[in-house]
């Protein structure tokens, strides 16, 4: 079976916090979509992460990005390549509507990237003769959508991601616990406080 990577080490600059962390579900938003590919027929997955450990709990394994190669969403694509040393099907972990359907499809062709309503999404079948080419589209600083280019396409319909809170069309539960009980100051500031540690036992963060 194919093994299944989710890339979870962006800078998350317009949202504000984590976005791998994020709470979708029961869990942070990574290890949700990690839960898709693997229903959809990935055998393991695993999380590529930047940087030193954060202290917070994940359940997927998780492999740390070459810090040799430059902050680029395609080093990651490289990362989990070098890990598996096979194919692999890679997707972005803001991907939250992601469905194991979409998944199904990108799995039947190696090689090909996934197509949503025209436009390339983040979520690519792998092979290892690709890496030389994602290699080189990284030291030279190209972009995603130059690298697509000419690679064979799976349209999958819609394939949304989460840039911010906003994206994800659901009311930040610290916000509606206050105002669900009427809480102002002090107790509201408690409330915020044990909802941000509650999560972060999880796994997860909030903005």
């Amino acid at each position: 079976m194919v093994t299944g990577a989710v890339l979870a080490g962006g800078r998350s600059q317009r949202m504000g916090v984590d976005k791998a962390r994020l709470p979708l579900g029961a869990r942070p938003m990574a290890e949700a979509v990690a839960a898709v590919l693997a229903a959809g027929g990935c055998g393991s997955v695993f999380l590529v992460r930047r940087g030193p450990p954060d202290g917070l709990p994940w359940s997927a394994e998780v492999v740390r990005e070459d810090e040799a190669l430059p902050r680029h969403v395609l080093s990651g694509f490289v990362t989990a390549l070098d890990h598996v040393q096979g194919p692999v099907l890679v997707a972005a972990c803001d991907l939250f509507e992601l469905d194991p359907v979409q998944v199904e499809r990108v799995l039947a062709r190696p090689g090909a990237v996934a197509l949503a309503e025209g436009a390339p999404g983040i979520l690519a079948h792998l092979v290892p003769s690709d890496r030389a080419g994602l290699l080189a589209a990284v030291r030279a600083g190209g972009s995603f959508r130059r690298w697509v280019e000419g690679r064979p396409t799976v349209e999958v319909g819609m394939l949304r991601n989460a840039n911010r809170w906003e994206d994800l069309g659901r009311q930040h539960p610290v916000e509606a616990l206050v105002t669900r009980f009427g809480l102002r100051g002090s107790a509201a500031e408690r409330v915020e406080r044990g909802e941000r540690a509650r999560l972060a036992a999880t796994g997860c963060l909030l903005p």
